[in-house]
């Protein structure tokens, strides 16, 4: 779900890596609460949010955002897409 980084070169240096959209994948022992415990865990550390997504075409974007934005355990805003609009989302039935 994440991975750290510690340098001891540094006095008080951490560096955690993640997604919390990627914690649907529990089945993987993925764990959303290690991103909600994060700024309680650490005090005063700071959270750098990269909300761009360079993979999918703003038409998924956007459908995954109308989504996720029902989640309101999420505490962010939605992502921003970098790519062009694609094809319409058709939805099957």
């Amino acid at each position: 779900q994440f991975s750290v980084n510690v340098s001891r070169d540094r006095q008080d240096w951490d560096c955690q890596i993640g997604d919390a959209d990627q914690a649907i994948y529990a089945f993987r022992g993925a764990d959303v609460e290690n991103f909600h415990a994060f700024p309680r865990d650490f005090p005063g550390a700071a959270v750098v949010d990269l909300a761009e997504n360079f993979r999918s075409t703003e038409t998924i974007v956007r459908a995954a955002a109308a989504v996720i934005e029902r989640n309101d355990r999420r505490g962010r805003g939605a992502p921003r897409p970098t790519r062009g609009a694609g094809a319409p989302v058709e939805h099957l039935e």
